[in-house]
């Protein structure tokens, strides 16, 4: 491992799509001892950002960045969450976080959702649920986001 690799996360790119898996590589770094079972010593990373490629004659018609989150986002994972913000910011473009997936969050994530709209690009959140809607519009932050129900 090299100095300016995080413990426990892994990064995977594929075409056409990058595609940055950022948390932790098994279910033991993420909550104590692994199942027997190989299919389920695997967790999915909390943080899951995809950038489509730039277009080749200017960004202007590149896609968004998604954001997916999964699971649980709190103090245990934020070091995921930040890594994966700083990957959609540096894209330079509009961003769709997906929260489906998620199962809890707690104050930890508002850093995400703080560094997204610092870097001035517009962001839309997707299929949050109560808990969710109630932390960001506790802060005011709900104001300055674009929902869309799932």
């Amino acid at each position: 491992m090299t100095d300016d690799e995080t413990p426990g996360t892994s990064e995977t790119v594929r075409t056409p799509t990058t595609e940055v898996l950022v948390g932790p590589k098994s279910f033991q770094d993420a909550t104590g001892p692994t199942p027997t079972s190989d299919a389920a010593s695997f967790a999915p990373p909390p943080v899951t950002v995809e950038v489509p490629p730039s277009s080749t004659n200017d960004d202007a018609g590149a896609g968004e960045v998604l954001v997916r989150l999964a699971g649980e986002i709190d103090i245990h994972v934020i070091a995921a969450v930040r890594a994966g913000a700083a990957t959609a910011i540096a894209a330079h473009r509009p961003v769709t976080i997906d929260c489906r997936d998620l199962t809890f969050v707690d104050s930890s994530a508002l850093v995400l959702f703080a560094l997204l709209l610092r870097s001035g690009q517009p962001v839309t959140i997707l299929g949050a649920r109560s808990q969710l809607r109630g932390l960001l519009k506790i802060t005011g932050i709900d104001r300055l986001l674009r929902f869309i129900d799932a």
